[in-house]
């Protein structure tokens, strides 16, 4: 992956989808007073797609991946268990609920992580590779009516070409968004390809 400015962080998100519900670990959180934060002008992620952590982290077939670890850090038991359905977990990136959604399920009225950003001055853009209409549900700013229903939001929500030169170009100009959101093709993101494949394709970008 080219490299992008000081001050940006790109997460990889590799999500499951699972048959099953998974019980979180409770947390105990306390108070110890002022936190020294770590900020960042610019937040990137990629979404790659049904592997398992222990299917990538760790595994030979993913060596750019696992060659980024040493600069990284992982979170392996933050998931959730949406049974079958990829735009359940979409969904609950973007807005922190499903509301109930499944594959197919459209025009959800509900605020996003946008209506977070915006507010406090703050930037954002999503591009999906070769953006069709298929594959919908591996598209978070077209299942939300709070986006497709504001010509304005909607207008940052872009198809982007194959191998994605328009995200290349905004990750290398001094204006990127703070936000930056990427879904990949499913020939690229882990779905329809192997893991090697889609490490390949990130190494790439």
């Amino acid at each position: 992956m080219r490299r992008a400015s000081t001050g940006t962080i790109i997460l990889l998100f590799l999500t499951v989808i699972t048959s099953y519900a998974v019980a979180a670990p409770s947390l105990s959180i306390s108070n110890s007073g002022t936190i020294n934060r770590l900020y960042f002008d610019n937040v990137v992620i990629i979404a790659m797609e049904n592997q398992l952590y222990s299917g990538v982290i760790g595994n030979s077939a993913a060596p750019y991946i696992n060659s980024l670890l040493p600069q990284s850090a992982t979170i392996p038991k933050y998931h959730g268990g949406f049974p079958g359905s990829s735009e359940s977990d979409y969904v609950a990136l973007w807005s922190g609920d499903t509301y109930g959604s499944s594959n197919g399920v459209r025009n959800i009225n509900a605020p996003t992580i946008i209506d977070l950003l915006e507010p406090k001055g703050l930037t954002w853009r999503a591009y999906w590779e070769s953006g069709t209409g298929q594959r919908l549900d591996h598209w978070p700013p077209g299942l939300f009516t709070t986006i497709t229903g504001n010509p304005a939001r909607a207008a940052r929500a872009v198809s982007a070409s194959p191998n994605a030169p328009e995200l290349v170009a905004e990750l290398n100009s001094p204006n990127a968004s703070n936000f930056i959101w990427f879904t990949p093709t499913d020939l690229h993101n882990m779905h329809d390809n192997s893991v090697s494949s889609g490490d390949t394709y990130l190494q790439g970008l």
